[in-house]
């Protein structure tokens, strides 16, 4: 019975995990205005106003978290970020226990 538990658990984390994913790449790609795969300083500045205002956090929208946002997943250097950056950001936060990134 245990391992059947151990067994339906996992499953449901990696489902969770897969549509987590799937989400991602939605926002991702309602984001990416021009469709060219990377979310450029414009893109990254409309998702995260649309993030405030979900929030009612008008700072998150700041042009300095912007910068930082860019900057922390940006893991190229090429100025944009990918929707592999964003997933693997993603995957850090949470393997380091969920917490929301600015």
């Amino acid at each position: 019975m245990r391992r059947w538990i151990i067994a339906f658990t996992a499953i449901g984390l990696a489902a969770g995990t897969a549509h987590a994913q799937e989400g991602r790449g939605k926002m991702f790609a309602k984001f990416d205005a021009n469709a060219d795969g990377q979310l450029d300083e414009s893109e990254v500045t409309a998702m995260l106003k649309a993030r405030a205002e979900k929030k009612g956090d008008p700072s998150l929208a700041e042009d300095k978290k912007v910068k930082r946002f860019i900057k922390r997943l940006d893991t190229d250097g090429n100025g944009t970020v990918s929707q592999a950056e964003m997933q693997a950001a993603a995957a850090a936060k949470q393997a380091a226990g969920g917490a929301e990134a600015e």
